[in-house]
């Protein structure tokens, strides 16, 4: 494969260079053929026995410019870099200090920032710090939501040409549009990568029911930007539900995804509800110290309680994505208890609702999941919104 990696060392910044070019000879990719492509304002020349060193100049316009305009700086070495496999950005005083290999292709590469990656305990309460995303709804790099898939570096992205360019195009565009607006986002050209990321993607949710059995939808489920499961994450049976899995929206309950590689774990329950600390508090303390992890909003939550409808995870889990800026959300798998659960489901058994909703009500003080009250919620609430997609199963039911 042809790698690129990009280095930005302008002023002062370009006596880092040599240590981090050493480094990326050193340890990155090294079964690749790996080129350097240094943007600087230094006339100073580099050499090395394994990688090629590409310069390019570029006049410095100091803090923030040389990193807020990084995406221009890219652009002027586009038809070159459109030849190579895949393209990387580098911070300069990154160090690349062990090898890194393979596991870094992918169509669109971004890194979790390393001070945020993974809430901590502190006093016994839990926080996640989910960094800080640019809060002006007038600015192009606003977020809407902070807390949605977890905040990521400028230091180390990447990506094939086709992604990555497609990327440096928009965001150049979004900071130009800024300036002329007077505005400079809140953390330079990392406010706008992590708009770019959180913003436009196609998400699919999998649910648990029966309905989803013979479908044969797992390779397009598995074609989605995002893959969203519940609870147990039923991936037993790839030929209708795929294998792929990005975030899970659980119950509170210590459930065992083994070595499932997730981005996100969200806790469908919010920390006031009159059962957190009993139910859900273990497994919240345990699944943050192993995974990104949020507890999902309190305000979002109790919202649907004021409508007399108290979610279950399906529902909460359609809500709160929505709060993001997706593109689309598929449904599959989720229809309100119309069908049972798959087979495989822990909880497999009958389709009859009187009987499920009695059980959902034994024991909770009058306060459950009214499947019915949540379905004419989805139907009046959920359904409209263009982003919907249904599986043909649920389109029938509504």
């Amino acid at each position: 494969m042809k790698i690129a990696v990009l280095n930005i060392a302008t002023g002062n910044y370009i006596s880092l260079f040599q240590k981090s070019k050493d480094c990326i000879s050193k340890n990155f990719l090294t079964n690749h053929d790996v080129d350097i492509f240094l943007f600087t304002d230094s006339d100073l020349k580099f050499t090395d026995e394994r990688v090629g060193i590409k310069k390019y100049h570029i006049e410095r316009k100091g803090f923030p410019g040389d990193t807020l305009y990084r995406y221009d700086y890219f652009l002027l070495a586009e038809e070159e870099l459109k030849n190579y496999d895949y393209i990387y950005y580098l911070d300069v005083d990154c160090n690349v200090v062990a090898p890194v290999g393979e596991e870094v292709f992918g169509d669109l590469v971004a890194t979790f920032h390393p001070g945020f990656y993974k809430p901590h305990l502190h006093m016994n309460e839990i926080h996640l710090n989910t960094g800080e995303f640019e809060n002006r709804p007038e600015s192009t790099a606003y977020v809407s939501r902070e807390d949605n898939m977890g905040y990521f570096c400028g230091g180390f992205q990447g990506g094939i040409p086709e992604k990555y360019i497609k990327a440096w195009r928009t965001i150049s565009y979004n900071i130009e549009v800024d300036a002329d607006n007077g505005i400079v986002a809140r953390w330079h050209d990392e406010s706008h990568w992590n708009a770019y990321l959180l913003e436009g993607k196609n998400v699919v949710l999998v649910g648990p029911a029966a309905s989803i059995e013979g479908s044969n939808n797992g390779e397009i489920i598995d074609s989605y930007d995002v893959v969203v499961r519940l609870n147990y994450a039923n991936i037993n049976n790839p030929e209708d539900s795929g294998t792929k899995t990005n975030v899970i929206y659980y119950d509170g309950s210590l459930h065992n995804y083994g070595d499932m590689d997730l981005d996100y774990l969200v806790c469908s329950y919010p920390r006031t509800e009159w059962f957190f600390q009993e139910r859900c508090s273990q497994a919240v303390g345990y699944f943050s110290r192993i995974y990104n992890h949020r507890v999902v909003d309190s305000e979002l939550y109790n919202d649907l309680k004021n409508k007399k409808v108290r979610p279950n995870s399906g529902l909460i889990a359609i809500v709160d994505i929505l709060q993001s800026n997706v593109r689309s959300l598929f449904i599959t798998g989720l229809d309100f208890y119309r069908s049972s659960y798959i087979k495989e489901h822990p909880d497999y058994g009958s389709t009859d609702l009187e009987q499920i909703n009695e059980i959902f009500k034994a024991g909770d003080n009058g306060d459950f999941h009214d499947i019915e009250a949540q379905f004419q919620y989805f139907k009046e609430n959920i359904v409209p919104d263009k982003r919907i997609y249904v599986d043909a199963f649920l389109e029938k039911l509504i």
